[in-house]
């Protein structure tokens, strides 16, 4: 059964990270408040695993305790990855790597 947290305290991010670590792969997403990564940010960003859904309210809470994570070799898995990536690296510095964009995965015909 998969779980879902909503973070909206520094200390309960700083607390589900290690759970996040333990796993090989993550997906990530985002909603922001417009579409210029020049101009807007991220209100919410979502890491996940096929157990635990974390979704990190970006207005209250610093989502640097999940740098290391996004920023490491594992898979990220997102879709329209270059929308998301572009607004987490402009929101937070975040320079993620090794991302599977499932919009252009295809349907295998």
């Amino acid at each position: 059964m998969e779980k879902l947290i909503f973070i909206n305290k520094q200390a309960d991010l700083d607390a589900v990270v290690p759970t996040l670590a333990a796993f090989p792969m993550l997906s990530v997403d985002t909603e922001t408040e417009g579409l210029d990564p020049h101009k807007h940010k991220v209100l919410l960003l979502q890491v996940g695993t096929p157990e635990l859904q974390v979704i990190v309210d970006t207005r209250v809470v610093n989502p640097a305790p999940l740098q290391s994570l996004l920023e490491g070799p594992s898979p990220k898995i997102l879709q329209n990855a270059k929308f998301d990536y572009t607004m987490i690296r402009g929101s937070f510095g975040i320079k993620m790597e090794n991302l599977i964009d499932t919009m252009l995965l295809g349907d295998g015909r």
